[in-house]
């Protein structure tokens, strides 16, 4: 067990300094290798507690005590504090892939499982979790292979951290009525849905499917090489094919057949959609047309007037009704924490407990708007995870959701949409996940396999669905009010508006993503993307754009596995139908929600959870009727 608890995550001061952040990188990672190597040399049997249980320690002990000092790069105004933060992210990373691949390492945890030691789930878990992760880190390979995957890896990490510096610092903007726009994710919506000049459309989309322009279009080309020869040393045929081989898809074919079967269902209608948005236009419709026509012709269709829905979701009260809806589901309560200290004097901290016992779950931060140097995008990171310490005391989780909220104007909160909204639920749904999960190892705690981790955040997502809910998410930024039921019923009819169009653009990131990782370098990426993209949803491709620059999910661990959203979301929907029959979120159903399926972690297979949860496997019929559809059947991978 760890030797004492990590220390403060932050600073009382503020954030920390370059100096500092790579001193503490320097020592952290020096204690982390003697520790492993004393593992390693000790003499004695080779069991669960002396091998795999120590190793779990002194990495998680790494994890906790860098905390502060990886998560900077995402949030800190100072790039000479994010540069710092991206180094000591890259080193931890290098040090990882390379304590990973040690043979001795290797061979200490198989005497070790061959011991029989392993006691329970949890530890039983833990101990092929960590003979996989050396496995596929090269830790099997001959001396010279595992030099090679070791660099490479190594190599791949300064990528894609490289990728995500170039959009955090992405000040792209363009002039619109005499304005200056920032183009980045937090006024992409609201812009191309209001903006009437087809000109400035144009302008901001391609603006916007450039950023990080060719310097990061050259990192994915090499990151696509590095990761080819990556899983070609490892015995695979491409890197989709090692990725899939130990999570429930299994191999590239049965994510293509999956894909393929919901783009077939849907591309008819997808088409008719698109060709919808031309007659409101009086003409084709370009890429850029598709989120002003859409959101024109669901306001006549369904007298919808998105600023007018946005007046009933002001910020401060969304947040608020999240907690109190989440509070109320899955047995907790949320506390504001102002003493728990921040990065910025707009961070907002909760600290979590269980409703029934009063026991710590943990803590979690909000960065909602937009700031320079900060990462864009809406996402939850996680700073620390649960686990028992030395004494068995619990580590409490501890998250932050960060975003690109536009700040509050003076006096008046941010207006949110209806799609920010889902985002947010979305987000937090990721928050709960982490904070709920039970096992004594943060290895298991830190998320599920990665093509079910999205299951959980999508079926908190359903809540932006249920008439009760919306009501409670909802309040006049000027009279308070909820939402009336009739424009209720409006948002919940337009469910479907699109949808058919929307989830075809799903199947083509999750597909380019895949074929991008089952080519032979030197890999045609725009090549591959137009053809994917015309073959798979009804947009063409607009010339002069290089939106692999800017897809973020090719270069932060989900590259081959874009895939998990559409298959986790078949998860998600089914366990929504059961978590709320009839639509209304059952509380009882929450607990079991929350002790089948997120208390376990990764300790079970999610199909395992699935079926304590539903008492019956997984069904994708849930799926396709919130698409408005009856097929038969998906493909029996995702069962």
């Amino acid at each position: 067990m760890s030797i004492a608890p990590p220390p403060p995550l932050f600073p009382p001061a503020g954030t920390l300094a370059p100096p500092a952040i790579a001193a503490a990188c320097s020592r952290e990672l020096e204690g982390a290798r003697r520790r492993i190597t004393a593992i390693l040399v000790r003499p004695g049997p080779r069991t669960f507690a002396s091998v795999t249980a120590a190793l779990e320690d002194a990495e998680s002990d790494l994890a906790d005590h860098l905390a502060a000092e990886q998560f900077l790069a995402l949030v800190d105004p100072n790039p000479d504090v994010r540069r710092a933060s991206e180094r000591c992210a890259s080193d931890v990373g290098a040090f990882e892939a390379e304590a990973s691949a040690r043979p001795d390492l290797y061979a200490a945890l198989l005497a070790a499982r061959a011991s029989g030691t392993a006691a329970g789930p949890g530890q039983r878990a833990l101990q092929e979790v960590t003979i996989a992760g050396a496995r596929r880190s090269g830790a099997a390979l001959s001396p010279a292979a595992r030099a090679e995957f070791v660099r490479r890896e190594r190599t791949l990490s300064d990528l894609e951290n490289g990728y995500a510096s170039v959009l955090a610092g992405d000040t792209t903007a363009i002039h619109a009525a005499g304005v200056s726009v920032p183009v980045n994710d937090g006024t992409a919506a609201g812009f191309m849905a209001s903006q009437t000049d087809a000109a400035a459309r144009r302008a901001y989309y391609i603006a916007y499917y450039r950023r990080g322009g060719t310097l990061n279009a050259g990192f994915v080309q090499q990151a696509l090489s590095e990761r080819a020869r990556l899983a070609q040393l490892l015995g695979y045929p491409s890197w989709a094919a090692y990725v899939t081989a130990d999570r429930s898809a299994g191999n590239p074919d049965r994510v293509r057949g999956f894909l393929d079967a919901i783009d077939a269902a849907l591309l008819p209608r997808a088409r008719a959609e698109y060709a919808e948005l031309g007659a409101a236009k009086g003409a084709p419709a370009q890429p850029w047309d598709v989120t002003f026509y859409q959101s024109r012709l669901r306001a006549a269709r369904y007298g919808l007037d998105d600023a007018l829905v946005a007046s009933y979701f002001p910020a401060p009260h969304v947040i608020e009704a999240v907690l109190a809806l989440s509070a109320r589901l899955f047995d907790l309560t949320f506390t504001p924490a102002p003493d728990l200290p921040r990065w910025d004097p707009a961070v907002l901290a909760y600290r979590v407990a269980d409703a029934r016992t009063g026991a710590a779950r943990g803590a979690f931060y909000l960065d909602l708007y937009a700031r320079p140097g900060k990462l864009p995008r809406l996402a939850n990171a996680p700073l620390r995870s649960r686990r028992i310490l030395a004494g068995g005391e619990a580590q409490p989780a501890i998250n932050a959701i960060i975003g690109g909220w536009p700040p509050p104007a003076p006096g008046q909160p941010t207006l949110l949409s209806h799609r920010d909204v889902i985002a947010f639920l979305h987000e937090f749904g990721h928050n709960l996940a982490a904070l709920l999960a039970d096992t004594p190892y943060e290895t298991l705690n830190a998320g599920f396999a990665l093509d079910f981790t999205e299951a959980p955040a999508e079926v908190l997502e359903n809540l932006a669905w249920d008439r009760d809910s919306l009501e409670r998410l909802s309040s006049n930024v000027d009279t308070g009010k909820p939402l009336p039921r009739e424009l209720i019923a409006r948002i919940l009819a337009a469910r479907r508006f699109d949808a058919a169009y929307t989830t075809v653009v799903q199947t083509f990131y999750a597909a380019v993503d895949q074929a991008l990782h089952e080519q032979t370098p030197p890999v045609a990426t725009l090549v591959i993307w137009k053809r994917t993209l015309t073959a798979m949803t009804p947009l063409p491709f607009v010339d002069g754009t290089l939106p692999q620059a800017s897809f973020v999910h090719l270069m932060n661990g989900y590259e081959g596995g874009y895939y998990s959203y559409l298959w986790a979301q078949v998860w998600a929907d089914d366990l929504f139908a059961t978590l709320a029959p009839g639509g209304v979120p059952d509380p009882r159903a929450g607990r079991r929600f929350r002790d089948d399926i997120l208390a376990p972690a990764r300790s079970l297979d999610p199909g395992t959870e699935m079926r304590a949860f539903l008492g019956r496997p997984a069904d994708p019929r849930a799926f396709y009727r919130a698409l408005g559809l009856e097929p038969k059947s998906l493909p029996a991978a995702i069962r």
